[in-house]
């Protein structure tokens, strides 16, 4: 798909010298960057999700369900051992 952007005229100059040293057209060279872009955004995203999920301490209704897990099948694990 063309599109047309505003970039910076130093940027430019270093995208185009990046495409004749790497034998790929300038619009190569933007489509890898932005592809490298958006794969590092959600690598950042799904890291911070998985922070957000497993570095907290369990809330009061986890803690519940975990408790109530444990009183029923505890049985189960002594009889076993």
């Amino acid at each position: 798909m063309k599109i047309a952007v505003l970039v910076d005229e130093q940027l430019l100059h270093e995208a185009d010298r990046v495409a004749t040293d790497s034998g790929v057209t300038r619009s190569q060279v933007f489509s890898m960057a932005l592809e490298a872009y958006v794969r590092g955004r959600r690598h950042t995203e799904t890291a911070e999700q998985l922070s957000r999920g497993y570095g907290s301490e369990p809330d009061t209704e986890e803690k519940r369900v975990t408790a109530e897990m444990k009183a029923k099948f505890e049985h189960i694990v002594e009889d076993r051992w």
